[in-house]
């Protein structure tokens, strides 16, 4: 009975000794307002570099290569000797084309005209004829390279009537306005039908390359050959004219 006293007796002290519930909280309360504050210090900002302009120098332009061929066009055509061997061509003529004769043909007054405005000086055509039947190659084949004291002539003459496909002594047509030879170039064809039916034709190329002129002249009944053997050979023509030496300026005269 004793012990059951005393610890009723303990239990009531220990109660009354206890802190509130409120008690608590205002405790807690001043505790939290006696904390420092954590104070966020701000990271520097990056400093960016500031970025130098580039500066453009511009590339110097390069200087047009304006020499001229200096030769006599009695040496730019093919001999017969590069002309392909399964054709058995051989000469049929060779003759200067002078400009007497340009005269004549075109007119006094308007010769003379052309002859100054291009500054034609001479030229040549030579012709060779087909040896055999048993090759595809033309029936005849006509070179006739022009030179000029400049660039312009080559460029006039082409631009003559509309195009370099209507020389003025010709009814071509064009098949093909560039064959990337020379400056200029171009495929012309005259067709003609024969009385067995059959067409004959001629495939023309004229090139311009610096101050020379020169047409490539390929004709015969049309299945016998193929336009593909003319251009061929007037790539070999440019690559023989190519190879002639150059100058500030034409000396030759005829």
């Amino acid at each position: 009975m004793l012990k059951l006293a005393l610890a009723i007796a303990a239990t009531l002290f220990l109660v009354s000794c206890s802190p509130s519930q409120s008690s608590v909280e205002t405790a807690i309360a001043q505790t939290q307002e006696a904390a420092p504050t954590a104070t966020t210090i701000p990271e520097p900002s990056a400093t960016s570099e500031p970025t130098a302009t580039p500066t453009l120098t511009p590339s110097p332009s390069p200087t047009p290569d304006v020499r001229v061929i200096d030769a006599d066009p009695q040496d730019m055509f093919l001999a017969l000797s590069e002309l392909p061997l399964e054709g058995k061509y051989y000469l049929g003529s060779m003759t200067p084309n002078r400009n007497s004769e340009v005269i004549a043909f075109r007119g006094i007054e308007a010769g003379t005209k052309y002859i100054e405005e291009t500054g034609r000086i001479d030229g040549w055509i030579v012709e060779f004829l087909r040896g055999t039947r048993l090759a595809r190659v033309p029936e005849y084949v006509d070179l006739n390279p022009i030179i000029f004291l400049h660039a312009d002539g080559p460029t006039y003459l082409l631009a003559e009537d509309g195009g370099p496909c209507n020389p003025q002594d010709g009814d071509y047509t064009t098949l093909q306005d560039d064959l990337s030879l020379g400056h200029e170039s171009a495929l012309c064809l005259w067709k003609k039908m024969q009385p067995g039916g059959q067409n004959y034709v001629e495939y023309f190329i004229p090139v311009r390359y610096r101050n020379v002129y020169f047409g490539v002249y390929g004709g015969g009944f049309e299945d016998t050959f193929d336009p593909e053997w003319v251009i061929a050979l007037a790539q070999a023509q440019l690559e023989k004219i190519q190879q002639l030496p150059l100058a500030d300026e034409v000396t030759f005269t005829p």
